[in-house]
C-alpha cells in the first residue's frame, strides 16, 4: 500500500529524506520519502499501467515527478544530489507541457516485474541522486549524477537505511559538509536513522509520526529538523510504501 501523510506549503530549498526498514508486526519492508519543496505542490494519487504493469503512485502536477509501487511489489524512492539542478526544476518545468526525463526514468523502473529486471533497468537508465528500490525482499541502493559514475550496492533488507542530500558512495556530490545545507543534510541523515531505531512494532505509518517529534530544540523551528516548518522552508509531502 501507499500512505500519503500530508501536503502543505513549501519553502525556498529542495531537500528530502528517503529510508528503508522493516515496519510493523509483520516486518514488511517499507520505503519512505519526506519531501521539501520550494513551491506549493499539487499532489495527487494515480493508478496507471506502463508496459502492462499496474502502478500506484503519487504525482506532482507541477513538475510531473512520481514515486510509487507496482503490482509485483517493486517500489522506488529517490533523493537529490544535484541539488542546484533540482532547485531549478519547478521553474523550468512550469514552462513545459511534457513529462520530465527523470519522471520517465522512474516510470520505467516502476514497470519492472522483478528486482533483477529493476537492477538491469537502473544500470541502463540510472536515476540521478540516491535511489532505493525493493521487491519487498531484496533491497538496492544506487548513486549517480551526470558528473559521476553510476554506483550500486545491495543493502541488508533487515537493517535500517537513510539517505538525504549528500553523497555516500560519491562523497564529493551533494551538499558540501561545511555549508549550512551540508550540515543540515548530515544532521537529518543521523536523526532519520535514530527515528528508525525508535519506530517500535506499531503500524508502519507510526514512523512518520516519530520524525516531527525529534526536534533539534523541542518546541522550536530549526532548519536541521527532519520535518521542516520554518519561515524559509517546510516539508510538503510524506509518503510511505509497503
Amino acid at each position: 500500500f501507499l500512505y500519503l501523510a500530508y501536503d502543505h506549503n513549501g519553502g525556498i530549498t529542495y531537500m528530502c529524506i528517503i529510508t528503508a526498514a522493516r515496519h510493523g508486526k509483520r516486518g514488511d519492508l517499507c520505503l519512505t520519502k519526506t519531501r521539501d519543496r520550494a513551491y506549493t505542490p499539487r499532489v495527487t494519487l494515480c493508478y496507471t499501467e506502463h508496459r502492462g504493469v499496474a502502478i500506484l503512485l503519487y504525482l506532482d502536477l507541477e513538475t510531473t515527478w512520481i514515486e510509487g509501487i507496482n503490482e509485483y511489489g517493486i517500489t522506488a524512492v529517490n533523493s537529490a544530489l544535484m541539488v542546484k539542478r533540482d532547485e531549478k526544476e519547478h521553474k523550468t518545468q512550469k514552462s513545459r507541457t511534457k513529462t520530465s526525463q527523470d519522471s520517465k526514468t522512474m516510470m520505467s523502473l516502476l514497470a519492472c516485474q522483478s528486482l533483477d529486471e529493476a537492477r538491469e533497468r537502473s544500470r541502463r537508465e540510472p536515476l540521478r541522486g540516491h535511489t532505493l528500490f525493493t521487491d519487498g525482499s531484496g533491497l538496492v541502493h544506487t548513486e549517480f549524477t551526470s558528473r559521476s559514475p553510476y554506483l550500486e550496492e545491495d543493502l541488508d533488507p533487515d537493517g535500517v537505511h537513510a539517505y538525504t542530500n549528500h553523497g555516500i558512495l560519491i562523497p564529493k556530490e551533494g551538499y558540501p559538509p561545511n555549508t549550512d545545507d551540508g550540515i543540515s543534510s548530515r544532521r537529518r541523515y543521523q536523526n532519520a536513522l535514530k527515528a528508525l531505531e525508535m519506530r517500535g512494532d506499531g503500524d508502519p505509518h507510526a514512523f512518520l509520526e516519530v520524525m516531527p517529534r525529534m526536534r533539534i530544540w523541542p518546541g522550536s523551528k530549526h532548519p536541521h529538523d527532519m520535518i521542516r516548518d520554518t519561515d524559509k522552508m517546510s516539508t510538503t509531502t510524506q509518503a510511505l510504501f509497503c
